[in-house]
């Protein structure tokens, strides 16, 4: 399929501009890319040395000119190219690939001739060429190690690891050079380099390369075996105590043999050796400046690095033992200060706690004695100093007030004001009932201002107070021209009704005073009621009142056809609260008054209105679709009223090629329209768009009717080269068993378009059945013999023929011979370009008609 666009461009270029214009077109390298993808091989090498001629830098050139080589079957020459391109485009991953096989191929040709040796010069040859891949490099280690050749070994693979940073063809990741790795390490184990062969087959180890185990290994037990000697005086050594020489000794086999398991376990046991000898002698340095417990932890410690010295657990004992007794003398020391202070501290709470219960109990005087007892036990506390000054001043306020109260009762009522008067001014704390005291004395001498102050205050600090509470609302209430004294007397007796129902006469009084502070009220209240009433059932029932005698005159202007006075009626109907019935009712009668008046864009906005209640009304839709028409409104969204209207009024030409003149612009297709379709078609027979619109609905219903049928003949006598109505033609032919005709139709059809798929079809089932596949066959040859690479007639050729038909079914062929050009070394001037085909005329062989050059059968028939 990719093909087509080429393909098409250049027939194009070539017919309209003409052979010698086409190199303006496009730079050589282009066309010559075109000619490869056509398979034009000769072309294709002519453009792409003039290419080279132009830019010797072009490695695309090189590249596509490779390619040709390579797919021609001439792999020196590919592989020449691809050195080119490799030249001119270093580091290209897609050239180094095609490198890569091409020279591990062409080895491994040598060596089938020349054995390893032949394979060697090869590879060598490659890197001596400047090319360097993993794959290779690899190959040519392993030659090397067939050979024994170690020392070219370790040269090639250092190279190889040294371009491992600069060159992407070898991957970063390791899988490329763990062969490599493998490789180096072998031949230096080889040439008994085992420290370098070590490093090198510990990565491939690492990466899983297979045989890196073995020689990992043996590279292993020959290091150990160079650094046993040292191992052992270490270990004789470190018998004699002698730590530091012993470690010096295992540190000269690890640098032998890194990965010696013993040296590098003896190196750890002496260094926590050492390390625990020097904790002990912290540990002494702490015993003797008195910190026990550092010394035990760092004993501890070494014991834990030198677990083999005894010594070091008995000196553990010992500061154990010694910071025990210490420590029991220190407990004992710590009780007897414990009990000492709890015992004053009880006795402290103890006098505080009596302290606070007679200060409670107004008991001052004793409160004090309390107070200097817990003051005898801590006498530095500051709280009990401060409470015994601030109760010196209570207990002569106490006795002021035993005073007031005997004066009080012995009805001394001037005296008891004066000393009630005077705590009440020094504000004094723990005494209550001063202001009720001072309340009913100023009642007593009826000062009745003074009594109401201070009852007020008591009554702030107790609110149940029914006694006083009660003479205080009495006072309130004996003052009828006040409404809120009155309002204050009457909270107050229904708050003693609350507090203590049935005192006195509280309730009676608490009614008398709410009928006598509201009964205003209650007046207007029940006046504003009738009066709501008589208003309500005037304005409730109005509404519907005069939307009946609106709809009655509605309905009484429409019967008499007085459009006129209907239209007028409109504003009318925004003033009425409509139900669903009555608004279908209304504006379908206002849209009828405005259609009839020739008003269609506010018949419209009725019926819609209308619609919005009941939109599958049939009657209502016609309305508006008449409407829209006669505002010659139409569109998508309102295609399906006009469809309404069409059922009704079917003989309206005028109609219907206005809908149908709408979707065949919009080339709107559905099953409702193509029946419209239909009778526009027969309407109007001439019109090219509904005869195309229509027949698109066919084509995608697969219709084969009748009427479908005789469609299908109009457009192929005026459109032939829509070839999906000729397939469908010819499909009927087929069913008819008029074999000739379908033979001869897809013969036309292929004139058009050679690579349509069910052309070839029906080709092949009408001479199936008439036993002549042969002749198909000779037809497809004659195509190949005029267009050697139509890859389309190829691959139907060979699904005909079989795989095992020789010439007939391979439809490749063979590349000219000038494909074997001697490569880019070669000099001389170039080659002339290929002047492109000029289509022209050709005679028929069989009839002799005249037919265009490409044109692959004749009307008769004959394949040309």
């Amino acid at each position: 399929m990719r093909l087509a666009p080429i393909l098409t461009a250049l027939l194009i270029a070539v017919l309209l501009i003409g052979p010698g214009a086409a190199p303006s077109l496009a730079d050589s390298l282009q066309i010559g890319k075109d000619y490869y993808e056509l398979r034009r091989f000769t072309d294709a090498l002519s453009a792409l040395k003039k290419a080279v001629q132009e830019n010797p830098k072009n490695w695309e050139a090189y590249f596509y000119t490779a390619k040709i080589y390579q797919e021609s079957s001439q792999p020196d020459l590919a592989l020449r190219y691809y050195m080119s391109a490799w030249r001119a485009k270093p580091g290209n991953d897609n050239i180094g690939k095609l490198l890569d096989e091409s020279y591990l191929r062409k080895a491994g040709r040598a060596r089938a001739e020349n054995g390893a040796e032949g394979a060697i010069r090869e590879l060598e040859n490659a890197l001596k060429q400047g090319f360097f891949s993993v794959a290779v490099a690899n190959q040519l280690l392993t030659l090397y190690g067939e050979q024994q050749k170690f020392e070219s070994m370790i040269r090639v693979a250092e190279e190889v690891l040294r371009r491992q940073a600069t060159f992407s063809l070898f991957p970063r990741n390791g899988e490329g050079t763990k062969r490599t790795h493998f490789l180096l390490g072998r031949a230096c184990y080889e040439t008994r380099d085992y420290e370098k062969a070590m490093e090198h087959l510990e990565t491939a180890f690492i990466h899983r390369e297979p045989g890196a185990q073995e020689y990992y290994q043996r590279t292993q037990e020959a290091l150990a075996r160079k650094a046993k000697p040292f191992t052992d005086q270490g270990e004789q050594l470190y018998r004699e105590g002698k730590m530091r020489q012993a470690r010096t000794s295992f540190e000269k086999a690890l640098e032998l043999h890194k990965d010696n398991p013993f040296a590098r376990k003896m190196i750890l046991k002496i260094d926590n050796v050492l390390k625990a000898q020097d904790l002990e002698t912290q540990a002494g340095t702490a015993v003797s400046e008195g910190r026990a417990d550092d010394a035990i932890g760092l004993l501890r410690e070494a014991l834990l690095l030198y677990p083999e010295n005894t010594r070091l657990q008995k000196q553990i004992q010992a500061i154990q033992q010694r910071r025990a007794e210490l420590e029991a003398s220190r407990r004992a020391r710590e009780v007897a200060l414990r009990r000492e202070r709890q015992e004053k501290q009880q006795a402290f709470a103890d006098h505080i706690e009596a302290a606070r219960g007679f200060k409670k109990a107004g008991q001052y005087a004793r409160a004090q004695d309390a107070y200097r007892l817990a003051l005898k036990v801590f006498p530095d506390d500051r709280n009990v100093a401060a409470e015994l000054e601030g109760l010196s001043e209570k207990v002569e306020t106490e006795r002021r007030y035993r005073a007031a109260v005997a004066a009080f009762k012995g009805d001394d009522w001037a005296e008891a004001i004066k000393d009630f008067r005077a705590l009440s001014e020094s504000r004094a704390e723990g005494f209550k009932g001063i202001n009720r005291y001072l309340a009913l004395a100023y009642l007593k001498i009826r000062r009745i201002d003074e009594f109401e102050n201070y009852a007020s205050l008591s009554l702030k600090e107790n609110p149940d107070d029914v006694d006083l509470l009660y003479l205080w609302s009495s006072q309130a209430a004996s003052n009828p021209d006040s409404t809120t004294r009155l309002k204050e007397a009457l909270a107050g007796f229904k708050h003693i009704e609350t507090i203590s129902p049935g005192y006195k006469d509280a309730a009676d009084q608490a009614r008398r005073l709410h009928w006598q502070i509201y009964w205003p009220q209650y007046a207007i209240v029940v006046a504003l009621i009738l009066g709501y009433i008589l208003v309500y059932f005037f304005v409730k029932q109005r509404p519907k009142l005069m939307k009946r005698l609106f709809l009655k005159d509605l309905e009484r202007v429409a019967a008499k056809a007085d459009w006129t006075a209907a239209m007028e009626m409109q504003p009318m109907a925004r003033q009425h609260d409509l139900d669903s019935q009555e608004s279908v009712q209304v504006h379908s009668l206002l849209a009828r008054a405005f259609f009839e008046g020739r008003q269609p864009s506010r018949a419209i906005t009725e019926v819609q209105k209308a619609l919005r209640h009941n939109p599958r009304n049939k009657e209502l839709r016609i309305l508006l679709a008449r409407a829209f028409y006669a505002n010659k409104t139409i569109s998508s969204d309102i295609l399906e009223y006009y469809m309404d209207l069409l059922e009704v009024e079917q003989d309206n030409r005028q109609l219907l090629s206005f809908v149908g003149g709408f979707c065949t612009d919009k080339k709107i297709l559905n099953p409702t329209t193509m029946s419209l379709m239909r009778q526009l078609a027969q309407v109007e027979p001439e019109n090219d768009k509904v005869r195309n619109l229509l027949l698109r609905g066919y084509l995608k219903d697969g219709d084969r009717s009748s009427t479908a049928m005789a469609l299908y003949r109009v457009e192929r006598e005026r459109n032939p080269e829509n070839l999906d109505v000729r397939v469908i033609m010819a499909e009927e032919q087929l069913k008819k068993k008029n074999f000739e005709k379908v033979i001869q139709e897809c013969e036309e059809m292929l004139n058009i378009n050679l690579t349509h798929p069910k052309v070839h079809e029906l080709m092949v089932n009408a001479y199936k059945k008439q036993d002549r596949m042969p002749d198909l066959i000779k037809n497809y040859q004659a195509i190949l013999e005029v267009d050697p690479h139509n890859t389309f007639i190829q691959s139907h050729l060979a699904r005909l023929t079989g795989p095992g038909s020789g010439a007939a079914a391979s439809g490749a062929v063979n590349p000219p011979a000038s494909l074997s050009d001697p490569g880019p070394a070669a000099s001389g001037p170039p080659a002339a370009a290929v002047e492109a085909p000029v289509r022209g005329t050709q005679n028929c062989p069989s009839c002799g008609s005249e037919v265009s050059v490409g044109t692959y059968f004749c009307s008769c028939g004959s394949p040309l």
